[in-house]
């Protein structure tokens, strides 16, 4: 979904947009995780990160395991955010004034994570303004698990492919 998404996003904007996807270990790739999760992150950093930055905008998808819990962040290098529009993103009264961005993506994600896996699962999001934004979305290590007992999910592999 990722890179395709990205390029597709890149004739969009017409500037240049650099997706980099690490992988620490292969087995976080057989995990399972909901279905459409990743693609508003991506979209969001690529929209209000990278396509509104003075450079060339950079997309870091980043999968690794900590703790015994599947982490995958996405960072980008675009204009940031400030705690209170992190907030407000959360609290579901965030709608940036003559854009389509309404922060429902993002949080629809946390809400999915959290209702099906409990906290602290979920999505953290973490940005200093004209640097960064910083996305880290947490699940539970489930490998091999019954996509139809959680609701559709696919493997990570799917997701970043």
């Amino acid at each position: 979904m990722s890179a395709n998404y990205v390029t597709i996003e890149k004739y969009k904007y017409v500037e240049p947009i650099h997706l980099n996807i690490e992988i620490e270990k292969e087995e976080p790739l057989q995990c399972q995780v909901l279905k459409l999760m990743l693609q508003p992150i991506v979209e969001n950093a690529i929209i209000h990160g990278s396509a509104s930055s003075e450079h060339e905008g950079l997309v870091l998808i980043r999968i690794y395991e900590e703790l015994q819990d599947l982490r995958i962040d996405v960072r980008d290098n675009g204009k940031g955010m400030s705690q209170e529009q992190i907030e407000a993103l959360f609290a579901g009264n965030h709608v940036q004034s003559g854009t389509r961005f309404s922060g429902m993506g993002v949080r629809n994600v946390h809400e999915r994570i959290v209702r099906l896996y409990g906290e602290p699962y979920g999505v953290s999001i973490y940005s200093e303004l004209d640097k960064y934004t910083l996305v880290q979305i947490r699940f539970p290590l489930l490998q091999g698990t019954d996509s139809n007992h959680l609701g559709g999910t696919k493997d990570v592999s799917g997701i970043v492919g």
